[in-house]
Parts: C-alpha cells; sequence; structure tokens
C-alpha cells in the first residue's frame, strides 16, 4: 500500500462513446450559456463517473457493475523443480489470445506433478487475466452429471455480483453460465483450471466458446476431441530429481552424501511423487543419514513391484511400529476411503479411537494417506493415496493369515453394523455445541458438530444430521462464511421444523449483514410462525434478539426495544435461559447507540460484560467489548477506542476469531486515521483482506470505501479510486439485490469521492 500508485487508464466503451459525446456536446451548450465553464466542468465530472465509470478501472479492462474478479487457485507448491521449460511454453501458450481457443491439457501418470505444474503456472499468468481464476477439482466417486452442475453453480456464482441467486435448473445455469462468459473481452480475460478430469465428457460443457478464456486440465490420460494443446509430462531429470530432493530433506544432507542422494533419487526412477515420499520420510528423521535411508529402503523390498515401491519402504522403515501396523491393517480395507474408527476396528482393542486418529494424522502428514470431505459439511475421512493402497494390501498379504485377516475383517463388519444401529441422543447437539461455541472453543464446537453429523448419518437420523448442519451453518455465520453458510443452508432439509427455523433465521442474519432488510425480516417472521408451532425457548429468544438488531438498521431502530425487553424478560423467566443475557446486551446496545443512546447503551454493555465473565462467556465478552469500543467511537474517545478495541482484539485472536478481529481493526484503522494515517492503512489494509475472503460483501465494501478515503488524505489517489470503484460494485450488487436503502446512500456517498477526485485521476493523479 505504500508504494507509488499507478495511474489510472481509460478503456474505451466502443458503443457507446458516439452516444456519449453527442450527449455531452447538447449538454455543454445549455450548461456554459446558463452557469457558466466551472459548472459545466463539475456536472461533467460527475456525468462520466455516474454514466461512464464503469469503464474506467485501474489496471484492468471493462467489467459488468458489481463484478469483483474471482480469485479461489489453490496456494502455488512451496518447491517445483525441473519443470522450467514445462511452466515457460505452458504460461506462453495461456497468454497468447491471437485467434484461437486456449485449452491446454495436462496428462501423465498419477503423481507426475500435473496439478502443480498446472497451480504454479496459473499463479504466474493471473496478471494477465483481469476478469478472475477459477479452480474446480473433480472427485472420481461423483457421477459426471452431479460434478458438471455442481462446478458450473460455483462459477457462476464466482462470475456474478454478490447477491446473485443461481438458477436451480441445470439447463438455466448453462445459460446463464454462456451469458456471464460472452462479456469477456481483451482486457477482460478469465483462467479456468479444471483437475483431475477423468474424460473429455466431464469438461465439454465447462468451455467457454471464446478466445478471451483460457483453460488448463489435468487428467491422468490424453482426453480426445479436445481443442488446444497436449502437454504430456515424464519423469524429471536426474539434476532435477535430486534438486528436488535437496529442496525436502535440506541441501547440506544431499551436499555431505551426494552417491546415496543419487541412488536415492535412482530408486524412485526419478518420479515426483515417489522423491516426494523419500524426502517426507527423511525430512520426519532428520538426524538420519542418507546411506542408513538407503540400507533400510533396500532391507524393505528393494522395491519389487516397481517405482513407488522403493520410496514406500524407505517411508516405511523410518514409521514406529504403531504407525506400520496402522499401515498394514489399511491394507484389509475394502475401499480407500476410511473413517478413523475404522481403522480402530481393524486394529482390534489394543487401539482406542483417539489414537486410530492420531495414526491417521500422523501417515498423512508423512504423505501417505491425504484428508478427504464428501460435501459442504466437511466431515472428515482419510484416504490411501492409489500406490499407497496397492503398498498397503501387499503389506497385508505377507503379514496377515487367513485367521487373522477373517477376525480382523470381522471387528470392521461389526463395527460398521453397530455405529449404524448405535442409538444415540443427538437431539440436544445444537444448544449443547452452542454452549462450546460461547466459551470461545471454536475449534472444538466444529469438530464435535462434523463428528455428531458423520454419526447421525451412519445411523441413518437425518433429524438429527439436520440440527448438526444447522449448528455447522451458524458455525460458519459467527466467523462470516456467508458461501459456506448458504452451501450448508442450501443442503439442510425442510421436513424437520426446528433445524427450519433455525436456517430461517440464520438465512436471515445473512440478509442482514447485506443491508437487506425487508428480506430479512420475511424470513425472521416466517421463523417466528413456525416457531409458535414447534415452541422452542432457546430459538425464540434468539429470534426476537435477530428481529431487533435488524430494527436497529433500519429507519425505526426504536422499533427493536419491545422485542430486546420482551428477549430478556423470557431469558430471565425461562430455566436455563440466562446464559443469553450477554448476547442480548449485545442486540441491546446496537439499538440503543443507533437512537444516540450513548450512556444507556454503555450502562447495559458493562452489565453484560460482567454475565459473560460470571458464564465464562468468552465470545460474548469480546463482541461487547467490540461495542463498547463503538460507544467510545460515537462519543470522539478516541484513546479509549483504541484500548477497548485492541482488548477485544486479543481476544477475538486467542479464539482464531477472524472475522471478529477483522471488525476490531477496522474500527481502529478508523481511529487512527486522525493522527497516524500510515498505521490506519496497515489495520484497514489487513480487515479488507480479511472481509473479502469471507465473502461479506457490506463490510468489504465500507472497509474499501474507507481505506479509500485514508488514501486520498494519504494523496494515493489512484489507490483511493480503485478501492471506492470496488466499493461502488458492491454496493450496486447489495442495492440491487434487494433495493437496499443503505447500500444506495453508501452507493451515493462513493460516488461523490469518485466525482470529487475524477479530474485529479484523469490528470494522472499525485
Amino acid at each position: 500500500m505504500t508504494r507509488p500508485p499507478e495511474r489510472l487508464r481509460i478503456v474505451p466503451v466502443r458503443a457507446t462513446a458516439l452516444v456519449l459525446v453527442i450527449v455531452v456536446s447538447v449538454v455543454a451548450v445549455a450548461a456554459i450559456e446558463r452557469d457558466g465553464w466551472q459548472a459545466f466542468a463539475a456536472a461533467l465530472a460527475g456525468f462520466l463517473v455516474a454514466v461512464a465509470g464503469p469503464a474506467v478501472v485501474s489496471r484492468g479492462g471493462l467489467r459488468p457493475a458489481g463484478y469483483v474478479a474471482p480469485s479461489n487457485l489453490p496456494p502455488p507448491p512451496t518447491h517445483l523443480t525441473g519443470r522450467e521449460a514445462e511452466v515457460a511454453e505452458l504460461q506462453a501458450y495461456l497468454e497468447d489470445a491471437v485467434q484461437r481457443r486456449r485449452v491446454a491439457n495436462l496428462h501423465g501418470v498419477a503423481g507426475i506433478g500435473k496439478t502443480a505444474l498446472a497451480v504454479y503456472t496459473a499463479h504466474r499468468a493471473a496478471p494477465k487475466f483481469k476478469a478472475g481464476e477459477l479452480f474446480a477439482r473433480f472427485v472420481p466417486e461423483t457421477p459426471a452429471g452431479d460434478a458438471i452442475v455442481a462446478v458450473r453453480r460455483r462459477f457462476i456464482a464466482a462470475l456474478s455480483p454478490a447477491g446473485t441467486v443461481v438458477p436451480d435448473s441445470p439447463w438455466r445455469q448453462a445459460v446463464m453460465y454462456r451469458r456471464l462468459l460472452r462479456r469477456l473481452g481483451e482486457d477482460n480475460q478469465l483462467l479456468i483450471v479444471l483437475d483431475d478430469v477423468t474424460g473429455a465428457a466431464l469438461v465439454r460443457p465447462l468451455l467457454p466458446r471464446t478466445r478471451w478464456c483460457a483453460v488448463v486440465i489435468t487428467s491422468r490420460n490424453r482426453l480426445d476431441d479436445l481443442p488446444g494443446k497436449d502437454f504430456d509430462l515424464g519423469r524429471l531429470e536426474p539434476a532435477a530429481a535430486l534438486q528436488m530432493l535437496a529442496a525436502i530433506v535440506g541441501n547440506a544432507r544431499i551436499v555431505a552424501e551426494q552417491g546415496a542422494a543419487r541412488q536415492l533419487v535412482r530408486a524412485a526412477a526419478y518420479h515426483p511423487l515417489a522423491i516426494q515420499l523419500v524426502g517426507m520420510a527423511l525430512a520426519n528423521r532428520p538426524n538420519s543419514r542418507l546411506d542408513v535411508a538407503l540400507g533400510r529402503m533396500a532391507r524393505g523390498g528393494g522395491g519389487r513391484e516397481g517405482t513407488f515401491d522403493n520410496a514406500l519402504d524407505l517411508a516405511y522403515s523410518m514409521l514406529t511400529s504403531g504407525e506400520q501396523d496402522a499401515l498394514v491393517a489399511l491394507g484389509l480395507l475394502d475401499r480407500r476411503n476410511f473413517a478413523h474408527w475404522e481403522l480402530a476396528a481393524l486394529l482390534g482393542e489394543v487401539v482406542l479411537d483417539g489414537e486410530a486418529f492420531e495414526y491417521s494424522l500422523r501417515l498423512t502428514g508423512v504423505g501417505l494417506l491425504e484428508r478427504h470431505s464428501v460435501d459442504a459439511v466437511g466431515v472428515q475421512e482419510f484416504r490411501l493415496l492409489e500406490h499407497v493402497e496397492r503398498y498397503a494390501r501387499r503389506r497385508a498379504g505377507d503379514r496377515y493369515d487367513d485367521t487373522e485377516r477373517a477376525a480382523a475383517t470381522a471387528r470392521l463388519d461389526a463395527a460398521r453394523e453397530g455405529r449404524s444401529t448405535q442409538q444415540v441422543d443427538l437431539a440436544d447437539v445444537f444448544e449443547t455445541e452452542q454452549q462450546t461455541l460461547d466459551k470461545g472453543n471454536i475449534s472444538r464446537a466444529f469438530k464435535n458438530t462434523r463428528d455428531a453429523v458423520a454419526l447421525a448419518r451412519d445411523c441413518g437420523d437425518r433429524e438429527a444430521a439436520a440440527e448438526a448442519t444447522a449448528m455447522l451453518a451458524e458455525l460458519h455465520a459467527e466467523l462470516g462464511g456467508l458461501e459456506d453458510v448458504r452451501d450448508l443452508l442450501a443442503s439442510l432439509p425442510v421436513e424437520y421444523p426446528l433445524p427450519h427455523v433455525r436456517a430461517l433465521r440464520i438465512r436471515a442474519k445473512l440478509h442482514r449483514r447485506q443491508r437487506q432488510l425487508d428480506d430479512a425480516r420475511r424470513l425472521l417472521a416466517a421463523a417466528s410462525d413456525l416457531c409458535r408451532a414447534t415452541p422452542n425457548p432457546s430459538e425464540e429468544i434468539r429470534l426476537l434478539r435477530e428481529r431487533a438488531i435488524v430494527e436497529s438498521l433500519g429507519a425505526h431502530p426504536a422499533a427493536g426495544l419491545p422485542l430486546i425487553r420482551e428477549a430478556r424478560d423470557r431469558a430471565e423467566a425461562e430455566a436455563g435461559q440466562r446464559r443469553q443475557l450477554p448476547a442480548l446486551a449485545y442486540a441491546e446496545s446496537r439499538v440503543l447507540i443507533a437512537l444516540d443512546q450513548l450512556d444507556e447503551a454503555e450502562w447495559v454493555l458493562r452489565h453484560g460484560a460482567q454475565d459473560a465473565e460470571q458464564q465464562q462467556q468468552e465470545l460474548s465478552r469480546s463482541w461487547i467489548g467490540y461495542e463498547q469500543a463503538q460507544v467510545a467511537r460515537h462519543r470522539g474517545q478516541h484513546e479509549q477506542v483504541l484500548e477497548l478495541a485492541l482488548d477485544a482484539l486479543n481476544r477475538f485472536g486467542g479464539m482464531r476469531h477472524r472475522y471478529g478481529s477483522a471488525h476490531c481493526r477496522e474500527i481502529i484503522g478508523r481511529v487512527l486515521a486522525v493522527d497516524d494515517p500510515d498505521s490506519a492503512v496497515r489495520f484497514l489494509a489487513e480487515a479488507l483482506e480479511t472481509f473479502h475472503n469471507c465473502g461479506d460483501a457490506w463490510v468489504e465494501a465500507t472497509a474499501a470505501e474507507r481505506l479509500g478515503e485514508v488514501q486520498a488524505e494519504r494523496g494515493y489517489i489512484a489507490e483511493a479510486v480503485d478501492l471506492w470503484r470496488a466499493a461502488e460494485q458492491l454496493y450496486e450488487s447489495i442495492e440491487r439485490s434487494a433495493a437496499s436503502a443503505r447500500a444506495r446512500e453508501r452507493l451515493t456517498r462513493v460516488r461523490q469521492h469518485l466525482a470529487a477526485h475524477h479530474t485529479a485521476v484523469l490528470g494522472g493523479g499525485t
């Protein structure tokens, strides 16, 4: 943020340019005759911002209003050695848009490094693709039709303004997808990476029919009948293989034992994944000599079945005896995916579930397993890598006789049967984990809730699974993960009343955060009606609290007072509901601040903080601290704002609550902007990054707007205009989706900023 700003450029509007010239010419004559040249200049600046504004972008091309370029590429690999020529060739191909469709098919055997090469090159080429970068990995077990619909749906959501509703019909999705891709142009190109594709039929419906989009496809085999260019990846050259091993285990070990290092990469047949397995085994034993490891590899079997067995023999020899037992037991599985309790059953009474989970984690850490989840719920399973599965089966065949194999298989079958018929009480999972969340144990709440979903699914208890899934949505909403919340709510069945009530309330919270207040009120009214038919005191109080917060943001915040007072009366009267008092104090303070009743708000928050501390509710205590900082800000008490907000920031940080931390950084940045704009930029920029990753368009827009104001004060006009343009697009998307009055108000203010600085930007800024 401290580098000199780049000069903005005007992108031609082509088809509309002549119309603009005619309109401006007519307006010019009338304005000059009536009010003079100065009035005309001011009117012209505002006109350009309002009408031609979408054509003024920083370091990019013309984009539709409300569009924020997506970028969901995985992080680039840390080490990509020996592929310099392939990277250069692929990058040149992707960036060359001269009269051709760019579809690159990277193919080669498993583990050869296709995904690593695709992602690494995509990151290098990303600056050329102003419309963004999209990534999708295909799960082999997913039916082709479902996979196409799921990927296309995610791409539509990423390419559309915030708040866009994606149609359910696959045909309508296909039409919408094509329409979005037709917006691309020379200055507005898109990059798509499709990973682990098993057939051309999977990707044909997703390929754009435009040369302004480049696509990278990775697959085991060459995909026939696709346009574009093939990239056949083979093994590494010996020198590159040695360099790759050095990058993992450290160059000093390679230099000290060059002969043994060469033999190790030769035994791995210069295959990237085999070298990675060797390297990870050695990295986990930093004091082991390479020649000793080479001897262990030979004693382990010498790679009787080829490349990967050499590497796996070394990895196996460096495991503890318990980890070796676990890997061999996994060779008895009838599928590659497994849960840790299945491993515990195979190992027998000597191993508990917790130990089996720890073994699974350790085997994942050395590259023998990978963690896997099948849907938005994120229930974690483990998966044997393809070559590891074959290796484990061979080891199991050598170790177990028929009797031992039959006994282990019988234990596994019994464990699966017992889990599917287990009688468990999951009815209170939402309230139980809500209390875990209130205490600030966010990670534990996530783990417990996912475990509850997994158990409910195995037992066939769909209602309990819905309750636990609703709690997961609540957790993600608390952390600001709006897209995760939407995915989870979309998977919830509506036939169970209480989970449906919770889903309506959580969905209303999302609308409230986007300042779509009428939609929030509608959902809360429906939830309240349903809750009266299925009474639940805890949820009824939460509904009243959410309704009060919604009203605090509307034109008549006083309407929130009777709601919050009713909620407080019920919490004090109902058994077990006093634990909701701290959260109610937070909600009541928002209403009182909106009414400018700061003394009352301060009193409510002080007592709410005391209740939170007495009940050990660290989460509510943190939000109350943030709200106390807001009261101090309204009073102009800047030193107190910093003290309170920094304390809340530390509390949120201790819980790893990035969303709450970002809110604290935002208010700190606003206060620092008065006397220390350089520090303000740092705090606001950190908040903006978090809000962007959360997908919360409203707070992202407000953070961008305020950071733009600070940058303008510092003289970084081009930076400020970039930020205001992003804020303008986000506010527009919110206003269009629900006619939000708040969004219209903010949009007007941002456009005033842009109009005020438009002349300076056209002249090159400062």
